[in-house]
């Protein structure tokens, strides 16, 4: 199962979503760092509806692949190919999109991810749209910032977060 969703997000995703900073399609120098799993999330749904996540993949067994879509909501197969497919650690970052320091957290985030690219992924989580994500993580403050490396949970940080104390966290995971 576990190959058949990296297997997904490999074929998928890259190829479709512009946004995404290891993308094959060429991106606009304006173009965010961060991962959007709203965004991720819709693609996932758009080739469910169509039936072409199928047609995608080069190596599957349509049972597995009826196991994983009976099994996962498309939110949750995008979270996960995220992480499966990070060699790096990866930052979720459990978010409000109505939250009135929403745009100012952003463009803080943004600049830290340019900062760790090659070192951290950060992937965007927003709690609204994402609720089971945000329920299956058990987050109950926004901003929280999950550490996973190696898929497994290192360290959360939650609450308004400074530029300096985001820094000093980061610094302790990147290379």
């Amino acid at each position: 199962m576990k190959k058949l969703l990296l297997l997904l997000m490999l074929t998928l995703l890259p190829s479709c979503a512009p946004w995404n900073a290891h993308s094959t399609i060429e991106a606009d120098s304006s173009a965010s760092p961060l991962i959007d799993l709203v965004d991720s999330t819709h693609i996932i749904r758009m080739l469910i509806s169509q039936n072409k996540i199928s047609g995608l993949l080069e190596e599957h067994d349509s049972e597995q692949l009826d196991l994983l879509l009976d099994n996962k909501s498309p939110a949750q197969m995008a979270f996960e190919a995220e992480v499966l497919s990070s060699i790096s650690p990866l930052v979720a970052v459990y978010y409000f999109q109505k939250h009135k320091d929403r745009d100012e957290c952003i463009e803080q985030l943004e600049a830290l991810a340019m900062q760790y690219e090659d070192q951290i992924k950060f992937v965007l989580v927003d709690v609204e749209r994402l609720f089971s994500l945000a329920q299956d993580a058990q987050i109950e403050e926004v901003p929280t910032l999950v550490l996973v490396k190696d898929r497994e949970i290192i360290d959360q940080l939650n609450g308004d977060l400074s530029s300096d104390a985001l820094k000093a966290w980061l610094s302790k995971y990147s290379a």
